[in-house]
């Protein structure tokens, strides 16, 4: 089919060509001729960094977890901090939508003033959940990170059951 199609161009210029005066007296012809180059993004010299390694399962990533968790719900358990420093030292353990979540959140309603231990009972290289006993009861602590290079973080922090 493409044979088909280039023959016919060329018979077409063939014919078209024979159209001209034959005639010295006859003004020169003049053809103009247009070249287009297709091209596609360039993306040759982007600087896309280097991929962050992906997050593995292993005792450190379960301890970095139990550590995260504890180290939240201690901050968590300060109900006589004033609402403004509870929520600044709170805020570096927690994702964007948990600081969101948290902000304006009176301490002096939070039951918890002792932290004992914590327990990471559902693992994932991405996703962790923590039982943290306190005096008000066990928490749980949803964690999450977002590769093995990122700390983990807390999406969130849900009292038990009553």
């Amino acid at each position: 089919m493409r044979y088909r199609t280039a023959a016919a161009g060329l018979l077409a210029a063939a014919a078209l060509a024979g159209c001209t005066s034959g005639s010295p007296d006859a003004a020169p012809q003049t053809t103009a001729t247009t070249t287009v180059t297709a091209q596609g993004p360039s993306d040759d010299h982007a600087d896309l960094g280097t991929a962050a390694p992906a997050p593995t399962w292993d005792a450190a990533a379960e301890l970095a977890a139990a550590m995260a968790a504890l180290d939240t719900m201690r901050d968590y358990a300060q109900p006589d901090r004033d609402p403004q420093t509870w929520y600044e030292l709170l805020a570096g353990h927690l994702t964007a939508t948990a600081q969101a979540a948290y902000y304006g959140t009176d301490p002096s309603q939070v039951p918890v003033r002792t932290v004992r231990d914590a327990t990471v009972t559902s693992p994932s290289a991405y996703l962790a959940q923590a039982q943290v006993d306190t005096d008000a009861g066990t928490y749980t602590v949803l964690l999450v990170r977002e590769d093995g290079a990122s700390p983990w973080r807390v999406e969130r922090i849900t009292p038990p059951a009553r």
